[in-house]
């Protein structure tokens, strides 16, 4: 994108320093090496260019799959373990209630993250919160605004909620 911006600039005080007098010759062959001097810059510092993979995590889930989200949740206790592969994706299996408990999110704990449902939904949002100083992660597969809202819920909402819903 710099370079743009340097041969631009250089073509534009080029342009000028043909048109006119001395002075603004000198003004032309100014901007032509501060084109340069951006495009040389820049040429090293290639950010824009650099795309960070997110984590995937695919979740087997049971069919038929009643609910538009799953919650991870975080349990030193829990024998269940997201795998990870090199490619960055996770795998894991869910139960009937959409409720994973795992010893730990791995690359999805602090970073945006993607997950993938058997039945081929996608996570169309995802939210990660604390409740009693444990943590938990969820992911939502629907589109429309279905109740009840975990990220609204106090504390003991979301406790009873999860209780009800690890209970079927």
């Amino acid at each position: 994108m710099w370079y743009l911006i340097g041969i631009a600039a250089g073509a534009f005080f080029g342009w000028l320093g043909y048109r006119v007098s001395k002075g603004r010759r000198i003004a032309a062959i100014g901007g032509v090496l501060f084109g340069f001097a951006v495009v040389f810059y820049s040429a090293g510092r290639n950010d824009y260019s650099k795309t960070e993979l997110l984590p995937l995590v695919h979740i087997e889930v049971p069919k038929p799959f009643q609910h538009d989200s799953v919650i991870f949740i975080v349990d030193p206790k829990a024998p269940t373990e997201i795998i990870w592969s090199k490619d960055g994706e996770g795998h894991v299996a869910a139960p009937k209630s959409g409720i994973i408990r795992v010893k730990s999110l791995g690359p999805l704990e602090h970073h945006e993250s993607h997950a993938l449902l058997s039945d081929g939904r996608r996570d169309w949002e995802m939210f990660d919160s604390y409740l009693d100083g444990t943590n938990f992660l969820v992911f939502g597969f629907t589109q429309q605004v279905t109740q009840p809202r975990i990220d609204l819920m106090s504390d003991a909402e979301v406790a009873e909620y999860l209780r009800k819903r690890e209970g079927e």
